[in-house]
């Protein structure tokens, strides 16, 4: 005679750190454990599309786990029998996603290290499934501290952004930084940045540590020189 019914008890063992809710950048794994005496591994019902490995037993204890592969949306439940038909509790998997793919991100229209004669056309396109807006960003700073408002933005899954308005006053030709950070709910990333000069009315120096003019010298002085633009 038995009408103990088998207990379940579920335990997350492999999946990372949970993001944004139920985000998860890694493939989950869920331990499953039984115990029941009268124990039947082949009256096990799993739903929604996990796969359930084989059982393990020490005693009255069985244990199995649930793997869910590949990106996507998942969720299950998980119940059993015994030989007598006593049925278990049943274990939730609430829906999660797993998202194992980094975002991506392109930069056309201006390459790093490169003079500008005249304006560059950028052009910053990003995709992600799952994009992260809040945590995205494209800057573009110039060597004074001043940051440009790049057109465009982020939305669902893609984010554009263009410019090529530089004012055409010569205070407007500095060395330039762009940065681009585009990271998705499950906490892949991908960064991007590089430098580039705009130089359309040619190059002003500033000269630090001169004060020997109209003077006689007897050795070379040192001579500090910067390239404002």
């Amino acid at each position: 005679m038995d009408k103990i019914a088998p207990v379940v008890t579920l335990e997350w063992i492999q999946g990372g750190s949970q993001l944004n809710g139920n985000y998860f950048k890694e493939e989950r794994v869920a331990r499953i454990t039984v115990v029941e005496t009268n124990f039947d591994g082949s009256r096990a019902v799993l739903t929604g599309d996990g796969t359930l490995s084989g059982w393990s037993t020490s005693g009255d204890t069985h244990t199995a786990t649930v793997r869910w592969n590949g990106d996507g949306h998942h969720q299950g439940t998980f119940k059993i029998s015994d030989l007598a038909s006593n049925e278990s509790n049943t274990v939730t998997m609430e829906e999660f996603v797993v998202d194992t793919v980094t975002p991506t991100l392109e930069i056309s229209g201006v390459d790093n290290g490169v003079v500008y004669n005249k304006a560059p056309n950028i052009i910053i396109t990003a995709h992600d499934i799952n994009l992260d807006i809040p945590a995205s960003s494209v800057t573009l700073t110039s060597r004074s501290g001043n940051v440009t408002t790049l057109r465009g933005g982020f939305q669902g899954e893609n984010g554009v952004f263009t410019f090529n308005a530089f004012g055409e006053d010569r205070r407007f030709d500095d060395l330039y930084t762009l940065t681009a950070v585009v990271k998705d709910k499950a906490g892949n990333s991908i960064d991007k940045s590089l430098k580039f000069i705009l130089n359309r009315y040619g190059s002003l120096f500033d000269f630090s540590g001169i004060d020997y003019n109209g003077k006689y010298l007897n050795k070379a002085p040192s001579v500090a020189l910067t390239e404002n633009t």
